[in-house]
């Protein structure tokens, strides 16, 4: 997928109460998987669980985006 525009981002990220930052990280790590459509950016199954598993991962442990990432993996 191309790069997504700022404003589909943002609006993602106030839908699930996320910061842009962390979004935009998840995105260039490939973490989650996106798909824009009508400027809106829709999660593909699974994802939202994913992000929200990440998110934790990273605020449990104050680490970033690709450490938790390599936590993640089983």
């Amino acid at each position: 997928m191309s790069k997504p525009s700022e404003t589909a981002v943002h609006h993602l990220c106030e839908v699930l109460e996320i910061e842009d930052h962390f979004l935009w990280a998840c995105l260039d790590e490939s973490v989650i998987d996106v798909y824009e459509t009508d400027g809106r950016l829709e999660l593909t199954n699974g994802t939202a669980l994913r992000l929200r598993r990440l998110q934790r991962i990273c605020l449990t442990f104050n680490i970033d985006v690709p450490l938790a990432r390599l936590l993640m993996r089983d």
